[in-house]
């Protein structure tokens, strides 16, 4: 009995050691057979995301977006895709995950593309509703100028701050305009209760400055017309002085040469000419203002 006993003891320490074994082959196959499916996984997945990738470019055309820098993404991402092909055939080491890191950046932009579009359409939209046509808009013009070229040349992380900036600069040009309008109404208001309460005055003062201006207009109009007389013959003795400096830096000095000289001379000749014609027309008029005294 006791050496029967010891058969079975031993047969199960056996059968349990077998067991382990087997159980500890089994993990390690399947460790094998799960960093072999892991591979030929990733490569699956860089494939695969390429494809989206191009679908996913479609359709930003398809939304008329520009797509130049989608379309530089793929193509760095098929030529390391290629690369990794190539190593593949060589039988060397190969990291396709760096093909879908190129396809993560396309989701990305794809996703960053679409959220502006929708953004700035809205933007748009709210801004036709609020401005009116006497707000100043130009400082919102030109955010909402530069969200659309940011958007033309694809840099999309920079549109939605900007859409922020368009959005506090359409409250700021709205509460300025409320202002502004709020003022006029009560400036206006306070003109109106002004006339109302004080007209008899104002039109007394207005009777007599135009009782005024009729009885001294023609002594203030010889007046003005004497002073421009003044002025033209001080500005005609000065243009003298300037040839006659001019004269002297040719003929006696030489500082200045021949077609310099020529041509300086004429222009002040010119200007002297100009006074001269000025200068009878004003002696006519003042003549009439004074019933033909001159």
């Amino acid at each position: 009995m006791k050496g029967l006993e010891f058969m079975n003891k031993k047969i199960r320490l056996h059968l349990g050691i077998l067991v382990s074994v087997s159980f500890i082959f089994f993990v390690l196959l399947s460790f094998a057979s799960a960093a072999d499916s892991t591979n030929l996984s990733v490569e699956d997945q860089a494939s695969s995301c390429l494809n989206n990738s191009k679908v996913l470019m479609n359709q930003l055309v398809a939304e008329n977006l520009t797509v130049s820098r989608v379309n530089d993404t793929i193509s760095q991402a098929e030529v390391l895709y290629n690369a990794q092909e190539v190593l593949k055939a060589r039988k060397q080491k190969t990291d396709f995950s760096l093909v879908i890191s190129y396809c993560d950046s396309v989701s990305k932009i794809y996703s960053l593309a679409l959220d502006s579009k929708d953004s700035l359409s809205t933007l748009l939209k709210y801004y036709k509703e609020s401005v009116t046509p006497e707000m100043n808009t130009t400082t919102i013009d030109v955010i909402i100028n530069e969200t659309m070229f940011e958007m033309q040349s694809e840099r999309y992380e920079k549109v939605q701050p900007l859409i922020d900036n368009a959005y506090q600069e359409i409250t700021n040009v709205r509460a300025r305009s409320t202002t502004l309008n709020l003022f006029v109404d009560s400036t206006t208001r306070g003109l109106k209760s002004f006339f109302l309460k004080n007209w008899k005055i104002i039109v007394a003062v207005l009777a007599v400055l135009t009782l005024l201006w009729f009885m001294f207009k023609t002594p203030i109009r010889v007046k003005l017309l004497n002073n421009q007389l003044d002025r033209l013959a001080r500005r005609r003795e000065s243009i003298k002085r300037l040839i006659m400096v001019s004269q002297k830096d040719y003929f006696q000095t030489g500082k200045i040469a021949d077609s310099d000289y020529k041509i300086r001379v004429g222009n002040y000749a010119e200007l002297v000419r100009d006074i001269d014609r000025q200068v009878p027309l004003i002696k006519e008029e003042l003549a009439k203002l004074k019933g033909g005294k001159e």
